[in-house]
């Protein structure tokens, strides 16, 4: 059986502690809860990947300017430029 990583259980408390935030701030961005479900899936996996090399004190930064470019209405460019 396969050890998890050191740095998991701290992922996985960042993820249970602030997982409804990011669902309310993607369905503020994109207004739908199931694109903003699929945009916060897309922040914490992007998360996941890149957990080790993220300083602690620049993870939630990392992650909040991951969930604008995450979501299906912001993916073609800036914010300012996709929303009407």
């Amino acid at each position: 059986m396969a050890r998890s990583p050191r740095w998991e259980p701290a992922y996985c408390e960042f993820f249970a502690a602030r997982q409804r935030g990011f669902m309310r701030t993607a369905y503020a961005m994109v207004g739908s809860w199931a694109a903003a479900e699929d945009a916060t899936q897309q922040t914490f996996t992007a998360l996941h990947a890149k957990w080790p090399g993220i300083a602690p004190d620049r993870i939630e930064a990392y992650a909040r300017r991951r969930t604008g470019p995450a979501s299906p209405r912001c993916s073609s460019g800036p914010w300012w430029v996709t929303w009407p």
